[in-house]
């Protein structure tokens, strides 16, 4: 059985957040962000939202989850990169059911979990055009680990995942194809297929400074070797690496706590 003992069912905070970000899997080009986020975290019996993301729970047992979740990824300005003159990338979107397996019984510290995913992509031309449009489709499956209290420190976490993605042909060729009026000597035309998309790799460590403060690191690396897109022009590495920093200020919480899940 998976409980939440001893916590609120909400909490409410800011974060401001520091990360490095690649504008895409396999680009040569990084962009830094630094900006205030706000962030809830909700631990109600069908909707969750944690540092994972906002998620429905559809079904729970010891085992086995399943849940309705969602990612993003900001827009990609394409100036003085491989995309030069071809047009940004918009923001992406990205929705669609998941099933969590978890070989051992849950525990509210520890949890190791297979999660594989389908999700529907979907892009959205912020701030001018807030028209949608279909990208494609992504199924990925990752195992992941979180440990809350490493070796009964209970003022530290830790994550860690890794995992594989497919895409399919509309969402690589939006990324990665280069269509003849955009082709160059130094960029040639070029389409490509739906298949495998690259492998992933991350990990975070979270220390609790204060009852309300806590600072955040996290990194990742995608690697595209044997991508279905490895080719494209518009790749220029086969890793890259994400890296990020947080300071975590949770501002209030709730008064009642959250119910057993099973």
């Amino acid at each position: 059985m998976n409980t939440f003992t001893n916590k609120p069912l909400w909490e409410l905070g800011i974060s401001a957040n520091v990360a490095s970000i690649p504008l895409y899997r396999g680009s040569g080009d990084d962009t830094l962000y630094a900006l205030p986020l706000p962030y809830l975290i909700y631990r109600g019996r069908f909707i969750q939202s944690d540092r994972d993301g906002v998620r429905g729970i559809f079904y729970s047992s010891d085992h086995f989850e399943t849940t309705l979740s969602g990612w993003g990824s900001p827009p990609v300005d394409d100036d003085e990169t491989a995309r030069e003159g071809m047009g940004d990338l918009d923001a992406m979107g990205e929705l669609g059911p998941a099933v969590r397996w978890y070989p051992f019984q849950r525990r509210v510290d520890k949890r190791l979990y297979l999660q594989t995913t389908a999700r529907t992509i979907f892009s959205v031309g912020l701030p001018d055009d807030l028209r949608m449009h279909h990208r494609g489709y992504r199924l990925a499956a990752a195992l992941y680990y979180r440990d809350e209290a490493p070796a009964g420190h209970p003022l530290w976490k830790w994550g860690a995942s890794l995992g594989i993605d497919f895409t399919d042909s509309q969402y690589n060729g939006y990324i990665y194809g280069v269509p003849g009026q955009y082709a160059s000597e130094l960029r040639p035309a070029y389409q490509t297929g739906g298949g495998y998309a690259g492998a992933m790799a991350a990990a975070y460590l979270i220390r609790k400074l204060t009852g309300t403060l806590s600072f955040a690191i996290y990194t990742r690396m995608d690697n595209t070797s044997g991508a279905v897109y490895e080719s494209s022009p518009l790749v220029e590495t086969s890793n890259n690496v994400l890296m990020g920093a947080s300071l975590i200020w949770r501002l209030t919480e709730s008064q009642r706590p959250a119910p057993t899940v099973k």
